[in-house]
């Protein structure tokens, strides 16, 4: 039985609506967290950079660290509620032909201090 089907209806249906646009949302957040380079994002600073909803950014996210695209750095960062936070970074090695050209940043993440 797929994970899919034991979920309640509403879950099914979010995901049967989003299938179609699976493949872009990837290509948006992994060009997201590609641009940080070796700083990386945690998932708050992928949905801001992004503007994308924490439904939908966080599954993409999850998506490209099964496939090894991303990887856990093994540092955090605080959230903007201060609760620590893993920083996830591209794997360059992976998904050469996910085109990022054209990607624009939509708000420029600036960070006050010294990184942890």
């Amino acid at each position: 039985m797929s994970a899919i089907a034991s979920t309640p209806r509403t879950s099914r249906a979010a995901a049967d609506a989003i299938e179609p646009r699976r493949p872009t949302l990837q290509k948006i957040v992994f060009g997201f967290i590609k641009s940080q380079r070796t700083f990386g994002a945690t998932d708050e600073e992928m949905e801001a950079g992004t503007g994308l909803k924490h439904q939908t950014a966080s599954p993409r996210r999850r998506e490209l660290a099964l496939m090894g695209a991303v990887y856990d750095s093994g540092r955090k960062r605080k959230t903007s509620s201060g609760c620590a936070a893993t920083v996830w970074r591209a794997n360059r090695g992976k998904l050469r032909d996910v085109p990022v050209q054209g990607f624009r940043v939509r708000k420029k993440i600036v960070w006050q201090g010294a990184e942890p």
